[in-house]
């Protein structure tokens, strides 16, 4: 045992003083007066028996002592294996035999082994015995009431954890709950000049029959008859995932469009028919088809290799694809 920890035993709920000279001057008295034959005065105040209750007075403060002293050195309030068998062995051995094995080495060495086996002196063991075993007793009282009043601390603690966790959920919830309303209003106001955009390019295209797009920080304008088709690249997409929309002039050239969608070029170019969902063409870009068993090959003049179209578009689109080629051949 540290020092500091000695220290602290005096400040302890296991050290009390005044119940320690109450027990000791009771246990000193009663031992020493047992069994009570002779109470007279004369008897009772001698030199012989105040030595004896000097000493029983002594051994009962020993026997105290080093009861409370186990109990305060082996608590620990958070050991999870307190009550398992090694701990009760511990306290049976530290608190119980060990203040036995000194009274019996006492009286055995102030008043020879033989007095051990004299009638009177077994209930005076036996009376160290009892007040060993209700000193354990009252300080495994003092341990439990410790626990209890750990317990309601972690408790309070828990609770008022609790209590902060709850307020700050419910001001996160207000605040998420405002995030949600201003992104829907954002999302609305984005939606809306999106759409005020394409409707404002498309009557600018009509009105100038051109078509504009950026190209780094520049803008380029073309007229409408230049342009082949607009075609998506489905490998190469911008950062957020979208695909890239390349737009074909009809002598191949070649430029990065930066539409959404297909359908919103649809809009600005409503003479542009599209033809799938990766292709909108205009119809002079056409030059031939060939039928291939299920698909079908599209040749386009601003492509080199034909533009191959399954067969459930092709019997969408066959019609007005056929009437072109038709009168381009008639022609």
């Amino acid at each position: 045992m540290t020092f500091e920890k000695f220290l602290n035993f005096f400040k302890s709920p296991y050290f009390h003083i005044g119940k320690m000279l109450i027990l000791c001057f009771f246990g000193a008295t009663l031992t020493t007066l047992f069994p009570f034959h002779d109470l007279s005065l004369g008897y009772v105040f001698r030199w012989k028996m105040a030595a004896i209750w000097g000493v029983s007075f002594v051994m009962a403060a020993v026997c105290i002592a080093i009861v409370s002293l186990t109990w305060y050195w082996f608590h620990q309030p958070n050991h999870d294996m307190e009550d398992n068998v090694w701990s009760v062995a511990r306290y049976a051995l530290y608190g119980g035999a060990l203040p036995i094995i000194l009274v019996i080495t006492e009286i055995s060495l102030v008043q020879g082994v033989d007095m051990l086996f004299q009638h009177n002196m077994q209930y005076h063991l036996w009376f160290y015995a009892a007040l060993i075993f209700v000193l354990n007793m009252y300080y495994r009282s003092v341990r439990l009431k410790l626990r209890l009043n750990d317990m309601k601390l972690d408790v309070a603690a828990l609770q008022e954890e609790n209590t902060d966790q709850q307020s700050e959920l419910h001001i996160k919830e207000e605040q998420t709950t405002e995030l949600r309303a201003s992104l829907r209003e954002k999302e609305d106001e984005l939606e809306v000049w999106q759409n005020e955009n394409t409707e404002l390019r498309r009557k600018a295209a009509d009105y100038e029959k051109l078509y504009i797009i950026e190209i780094g920080n520049e803008r380029k304008a073309f007229l409408k008859s230049e342009i082949g088709g607009f075609l998506i690249n489905a490998a190469t997409r911008v950062e957020g995932g979208r695909s890239i929309i390349e737009m074909y002039l009809l002598s191949g050239e070649s430029y990065i469009d930066d539409s959404e969608s297909l359908k919103g070029i649809n809009l600005m170019l409503p003479e542009f028919r599209l033809v799938t969902r990766q292709l909108l063409i205009s119809p002079e870009s056409i030059t031939g088809y060939i039928e291939q068993g299920g698909v079908v090959a599209l040749h386009l003049k601003f492509l080199d290799e034909p533009y191959m179209i399954p067969g459930y578009s092709w019997r969408s689109q066959k019609d007005w694809i056929k009437e072109i080629v038709d009168d381009e051949k008639a022609s």
